[in-house]
């Protein structure tokens, strides 16, 4: 049953989130390409309208089963455009999930393989070049499938830090290496390449959930809410085998000053304003749930597959809904990063990225 929030705690800013798109294991699902993480800070009040305009028979609001349901998608079309949906009451997030792990690859490998040529590629934008050329590349030579290769081997060596398919790995990115024809994107495999010494101690100081999307996430959304909030709030999010597994790492963020005036991108600002973080079973949270209708609509728009027509309305009527009209926060591929290039110091780092750049006005021979 859904507890009664109690009067003593109706002054709490409470931030409720919700997840969509976590295929677990299977970080590169074709079907779900995107994971999503939406948060919302509703009213009490809010909260019963809104969930009694969707709820009708049911006890408890599930996106997957309502939209099976005309009436029920008509109902999360009419909460979609409610006055409410705002920017300051609704946050949410996305990642492309192919890109996000190219990312990881980038971090984990690539950045140690550019270090031992002196070259710190979290410096002027150098990773978002490299994590954008790279997809790019791959597209312009149809050699997506050989890329799938590598990222789910990857994905599997640091799911289950199987160090044994070490040789397996590189001389599949040798493979790739060998396919490039045009020079452009040399620079990428032989950062990778250089990595290969240095393999075993950086796959023994991963675990299973640091390919997983939910922490970075979380932090760009709760970051929001506490630079935009300005007081302490309690953040109730949706149980996950996740959110367990980052829940101390959280706690630690919301109780100690942190400084990232090293971190070249981050506007980070610790600790979080949060003052309790707690995982709850969505069956007894109304916020919760409310929160699964956000992440799990937008979820449906970007994952649609538009060869399967049953639901192409109802994806198009999310899609025009007010939700869609608010700012967000994603991961995902850009057709020009903007980088710092003429910052680069050593003249012939400078060139080879100014090659990687000349890729993305290079047209594509399949999408």
């Amino acid at each position: 049953m859904n507890k009664k929030i109690k009067s003593k705690d109706r002054n709490i800013v409470k931030i409720a989130f919700d997840e969509s798109g976590n295929t677990g294991q299977n970080l590169i699902d074709p079907v779900q390409r995107y994971y999503v993480l939406a948060s919302i800070n509703l009213s009490d009040e809010e909260v019963e309208s809104s969930y009694e305009l969707m709820r009708g028979n049911a006890n408890e609001l599930h996106f997957v089963k309502m939209k099976k349901y005309n009436n029920s998608r008509k109902s999360i079309i009419e909460f979609l455009n409610l006055d409410l949906i705002t920017d300051s009451k609704v946050k949410f997030s996305f990642s492309d999930k192919k890109f996000t792990i190219i990312g990881h690859l980038i971090d984990l490998l690539i950045s140690r393989g550019a270090l031992k040529q002196q070259i710190d590629v979290f410096r002027n934008g150098l990773d978002f070049i490299l994590q954008n050329a790279f997809l790019k590349s791959c597209i312009i030579h149809d050699d997506q499938k050989l890329l799938m290769k590598v990222l789910n081997m990857f994905v599997l060596i640091i799911r289950e830090k199987n160090i044994s398919l070490k040789d397996d790995f590189y001389n599949l990115v040798k493979q790739f290496k060998s396919l490039k024809s045009d020079g452009n994107d040399k620079v990428i495999f032989d950062f990778l390449l250089n990595s290969e010494s240095e393999f075993e101690k950086i796959i023994n100081s991963t675990n299973k959930y640091t390919l997983d999307p939910t922490l970075s996430t979380f932090l760009v959304l709760a970051d929001l809410w506490s630079k935009e909030i300005n007081q302490e709030y309690e953040v109730i999010h949706d149980k996950s085998k996740q959110m367990e597994h980052w829940s101390p790492r959280i706690k630690f963020l919301s109780e100690n000053m942190i400084s990232t005036d090293e971190w070249d991108t981050c506007n980070f600002k610790f600790p979080l304003n949060q003052n309790n973080f707690t995982i709850r079973d969505s069956v007894d949270y109304k916020r919760i749930q409310l929160a699964d209708i956000i992440a799990s609509s937008i979820s449906f728009k970007l994952n649609q597959n538009q060869s399967k027509n049953d639901y192409i309305h109802f994806a198009n009527s999310i899609g025009e809904s007010k939700l869609f009209s608010l700012n967000f926060h994603s991961i995902k591929p850009v057709p020009n990063p903007i980088v710092k290039i003429n910052e680069i110091e050593d003249e012939e780092v400078r060139k080879n990225f100014k090659e990687l750049l000349e890729i993305f006005g290079k047209k594509n021979k399949s999408v």
